[in-house]
């Protein structure tokens, strides 16, 4: 947000905060954006928004996620963590 601190919801963002539980189930994108905002401390959104995408593209994908090798996992609500 020009130079503000900001945390962006993304696809990635919105899918790992409803899986962890963070988020509700039904929450769309931009009230996603106004809770996590207010949450995420200015000095973590940068790291933890990159960490977010980059653990949503190759773990916590849409379909077929790697649960088995998730590093969060035992904080995970998702229904097919076992998996």
């Amino acid at each position: 947000e020009l130079g503000w601190p900001a945390f962006p919801v993304d696809t990635h963002v919105l899918r790992i905060c409803k899986r962890l539980g963070w988020l509700s189930p039904d929450c769309d994108a931009q009230r996603a954006h106004e809770m996590m905002d207010r949450a995420i401390p200015d000095d973590v959104r940068y790291q933890l928004h990159v960490n977010m995408v980059n653990h949503g593209r190759k773990l916590c994908r849409p379909s077929n996620p790697r649960c088995a090798e998730c590093p969060i996992r035992r904080y995970c609500e998702y229904p097919d963590k076992t998996a």
